[in-house]
């Protein structure tokens, strides 16, 4: 068998529609892509795309072989068919009415920037922690600077009034005799 890309378009082909529950199920082991041009050649690749109707379906997808500007081309053994990026109304139109939604397998590099993009969010939450305590420990410096200031000044007032009375005192004492 060769290895000639195949216009879908002209050929009967096999479509089976999926229950909701069918594709989340396929796509547990994959992740949305936002630009398929940044996936690797020969990753996993399953789609969502317009059939001739412009109606949504989901496709199992295959391998990737390469991209180009427009379209995506997909292998499964020697079968390779392009998907098209955008879809457009009439071939002239500027903006297109969908494009195409691509999800890959994960792979340990996709694990690999989760961990790291939890790590970085727990980081950050630190941060914030750490921040949020150096405040807190700045006012209780404060507060306890005020607080000895206080003591000091309630320490001169007693010891004032001390003076006050042992004054009084004697002045008491020295009227007495």
């Amino acid at each position: 068998m060769s290895n000639k890309i195949i216009n879908l378009k002209n050929k009967k082909r096999r479509t089976k529609e999926y229950t909701k529950n069918e594709i989340e199920e396929l796509l547990d082991s994959f992740v949305r892509i936002d630009n398929i041009d940044e996936v690797s050649v020969n990753s996993q690749i399953r789609y969502v795309t317009l059939d001739s109707n412009h109606k949504q379906c989901f496709r199992e997808g295959g391998r990737l072989v390469y991209t180009t500007d427009k379209s995506v081309c997909l292998s499964r053994g020697s079968f390779k068919w392009y998907v098209k990026k955008q879809h457009f109304e009439f071939p002239d139109d500027k903006e297109p009415i969908f494009e195409t939604i691509f999800w890959k397998k994960r792979d340990y590099m996709d694990d690999l920037l989760d961990h790291i993009e939890n790590q970085t969010n727990e980081i950050q939450l630190l941060k914030e922690q750490l921040s949020m305590c150096k405040e807190i420990l700045k006012i209780l410096k404060d507060e306890n600077k005020i607080t000895k200031n206080a003591i000091e000044l309630i320490k001169t007032q007693v010891s004032k009034c001390k003076e006050m009375c042992l004054s009084l005192k004697e002045r008491k004492s020295s009227k007495k005799k």
